[in-house]
């Protein structure tokens, strides 16, 4: 899923890419994701400026399920590091109502 903002000096160009990506995974690994979020980003010329990678992992044997969000945000003027991921958060759903945070990491 993605966001494709409209620009230009009366707003009414649509933009040649997203600025907001969506990326979620059942069967990909999280390294391919990173991946993925990389491509969108280098591969728009750091257009993409938000890259939301979304891991799901398969149940374990209690048939908990667990999600990890991983926000990479692409930095423009920046030559040697574009992009950080810079925020990890990690669930796991015990029942059928309630998700438990379990992680929650901020590298700002």
């Amino acid at each position: 899923m993605t966001f494709v903002p409209l620009v230009g000096p009366d707003w009414d160009r649509i933009a040649k890419y997203p600025s907001v990506v969506l990326e979620s995974g059942w069967s990909e690994s999280a390294a391919a994701l990173a991946r993925d979020a990389h491509l969108w980003q280098m591969g728009s010329d750091r257009a993409a400026r938000i890259v939301l990678l979304v891991k799901f992992f398969q149940p374990d044997r209690h048939n908990k399920i667990a999600l990890r969000l991983t926000i990479h945000r692409s930095f423009p003027d920046a030559d040697t590091t574009p992009t950080k991921e810079y925020v990890r958060l990690t669930y796991i759903q015990t029942s059928t109502i309630i998700p438990i945070l379990l992680i929650c990491e901020f590298n700002l």
